[in-house]
């Protein structure tokens, strides 16, 4: 069961997480988990974990029998891409909004890519601070250089930052992370100066592509934090909306677990 705790400076709480960023969390397992395996460890982590923040994963079919009742509900827009038999039915699930702004971007010459080297790392980052600068207090998550150098230093396989170029020019991308059958979009920052040029479009439509020829099943466009104008534009590539509940737990303050240790002590 990945786990991280995270303390606020400053703060009497302590909050669990069971993946960072909003994220699914959970656990991870090799074999088939019964019924009695779930009620157990899902009685466990509620009773255990205060300050709980846990994202139920959409592709677990047992997060079913998890109990909703401290759940805020929340969705996730995703493309069934293994059943897709090719492009032509890929694009002709997309609105047409879509699709005539793919043909803008790839009549304006844009080339997009999977990025090797650092630099275009720094170029891609050196976008999102721009981006921070424009949502301003609006913006719900900030992440620092150094997270997306520890992506990079990984090295994986299965952390993929695409990047769309404007000759040689990097005016946007994705930053993908993929496993087992599924593709799923964390982070995404584009030059202002093209907007409403299709090029966010294109990139998008060509990464869908590279997973479904793969055989990738699912192309998971994240949650939306809220954001209505984010969510539209990821409905609009023929998205189904699937469940993906957040449970939250109350915080325990500190002192109140100060005072239970010395009570267990005096014990």
């Amino acid at each position: 069961l990945p786990l991280m705790e995270q303390r606020p400076r400053l703060s009497l709480s302590r909050q669990h997480l069971l993946s960072p960023a909003g994220c699914y969390g959970g656990w991870i397992s090799a074999d088939d988990l019964l019924p009695e395996h779930i009620q157990t460890m899902t009685d466990w982590i509620l009773r255990s974990l205060p300050g709980l923040v846990w994202r139920l994963n959409p592709l677990d079919n047992n997060t079913r029998l998890v109990s909703r009742r401290l759940a805020v509900p929340d969705t996730t827009e995703m493309l069934a891409i293994g059943e897709m038999g090719g492009e032509a039915q890929l694009l002709q699930n997309y609105k047409r909004s879509v699709r005539k702004e793919i043909r803008k971007a790839e009549k304006a010459g844009f080339s997009t890519e999977i990025s090797k080297g650092w630099s275009y790392w720094e170029e891609y980052y050196s976008l999102y601070e721009k981006a921070l600068l424009r949502w301003g207090d609006k913006a719900t998550s900030r992440y620092s250089l150094a997270l997306f150098s520890e992506l990079f230093e990984a090295q994986s396989p299965n952390i993929k930052l695409w990047i769309i170029k404007q000759a040689d020019e990097v005016i946007g991308g994705n930053l993908n992370f993929y496993h087992n059958r599924h593709c799923v979009e964390w982070h995404a920052a584009f030059d202002s100066r093209f907007f409403g040029s299709g090029a966010r479009n294109l990139l998008v439509h060509r990464i869908v592509l590279d997973a479904m020829d793969r055989g990738y099943r699912f192309y998971d466009f994240n949650p939306s934090g809220g954001h209505e104008g984010t969510r539209a534009f990821k409905k609009s590539f023929g998205t189904s909306e699937t469940s993906t509940d957040v449970i939250r737990t109350e915080e325990t303050p500190r002192f109140v677990r100060i005072a239970e240790c010395i009570a267990g002590l005096l014990r």
